[in-house]
């Protein structure tokens, strides 16, 4: 008598999962750590270097510690969570000065919900930074591998979007949930994007990573020889590794600032209104948003696309454009600022699949019908304003 009896006489060496055992967390340790700034702080935080919180977090970030940090309820406060087994880490080689030792924790204690949710959250966070240095983005809560400039959009597995969900099993073990679909081909930014942004008489849409932001390219671009540019590319690098995509060979050159000066390093795109100089590794094309080349006159056709440090806004080399660094953190600014922002479309929106996918295929009917709705309104109203006009003469 067989003591494994499947119905369609299978086994399990022939099954496949979407489920893994990450991690037992039987022995784990944790240190909540809290900093209190001052209750009237800007939206806009200071330089890395000088935020307790951030540059301890972006420490722990390059020694590969789990970490996580958040805002309190009251205002001002933040805290920085970090988790780890074994043997402590340096604490004093990675957690700034001013930051209080709130709270120590084992798993002998237990472990609470709101701890366990925010391990989930640092343990994405490294997941993320594992899949950026295999040359994946996120988008919102997928990930993706983005087509080289010249490679065929074709049906290849290591383009599939994916992305994770975390969950407890049993007592101690950590378990992953990964789901995997596909979207539509998207490429990074490259020198023929600007050309027909420049070229182009309808908007050039492109995808901001990482949080899948829906933004207009300008066409201009800046070199990392200007010294602004220079500085946002090192904040970003503090939170996630960026690399140049028109350089290769860098696996092992990570964690230095190994660009060419001439290279493409930061472009200037609008989102909700507003101008911002955004990494140009973050900057995604889909495929169907790519604009068809309209023939224009000489005068319009610029060749070189890089903005000099002389001839650069200088509102934008003074503001810091500091990534956020915890995903799915719930953001509050005051009333009178969210005013000047308005609602931008979701990830599933600004990222739409194809046709075989069950995502997206909403926003563009319900754009089209708004369009057609407005075109038709105009009309009524031209018709009766001329209507009057020719009953007075």
């Amino acid at each position: 008598m067989s003591s494994c009896f499947v119905p369609n006489g299978a086994s399990l060496e022939d099954c496949h999962s979407n489920l893994f055992c990450l991690a037992d967390l039987t022995g784990i340790k944790w240190k909540r750590y809290i900093w209190q700034g001052p209750t009237s702080a800007p939206i806009l935080f200071p330089v890395t270097e000088e935020d307790p919180i951030l540059s301890s977090y972006s420490r722990c970030l390059k020694a590969d510690i789990l970490s996580v940090w958040r805002r309190d309820q009251r205002p001002g406060r933040r805290e920085l969570w970090i988790f780890w087994w074994g043997d402590d880490p340096s604490f004093s080689d990675l957690i700034h000065h001013d930051l209080a030792d709130e709270e120590d924790g084992v798993w002998e204690n237990g472990l609470s919900y709101e701890c366990r949710t925010l391990l989930f959250k640092a343990i994405h966070n490294l997941v993320e930074r594992c899949l950026m240095n295999r040359n994946f983005v996120r988008i919102g809560k997928w990930f993706v591998k983005p087509y080289e400039k010249d490679e065929k959009p074709i049906n290849k597995s290591e383009h599939l979007s994916c992305s994770f969900t975390f969950f407890l099993h049993g007592d101690s073990n950590v378990c992953t949930s990964v789901e995997i679909n596909q979207h539509q081909p998207v490429y990074f930014v490259s020198e023929e994007h600007l050309t027909l942004a420049q070229q182009s008489n309808s908007p050039f849409q492109v995808i901001l990573s990482p949080f899948g932001l829906n933004g207009t390219l300008t066409g201009q671009s800046f070199k990392l020889s200007d010294s602004a540019t220079k500085k946002l590319i090192g904040e970003w690098k503090q939170f996630y590794p960026i690399t140049s995509n028109l350089k290769e060979g860098l696996e092992d050159k990570q964690e230095e600032m190994d660009w060419e000066d001439d290279s493409l390093a930061a472009v200037e795109v609008l989102v909700a209104g507003v101008r911002m100089v955004y990494p140009a590794c973050f900057v995604l094309v889909p495929q169907t948003d790519i604009p068809v080349p309209s023939v224009v006159g000489s005068s319009n056709c610029l060749g070189n696309h890089q903005v000099p440090a002389s001839t650069r806004d200088p509102t934008m080399s003074s503001v810091t454009l500091t990534p956020p660094t915890s995903p799915e953190e719930v953001q509050t600014v005051d009333a009178r600022s969210a005013q000047k922002w308005v609602k931008l479309s979701s990830v599933s929106d600004a990222f739409s699949s194809d046709s075989m996918s069950h995502h997206g295929g909403k926003i563009p009917r319900k754009l089209a019908n708004h369009v057609v709705e407005r075109v038709w309104q105009e009309c009524y109203m031209n018709r009766t304003q001329n209507k009057r006009n020719t009953s007075s003469c």
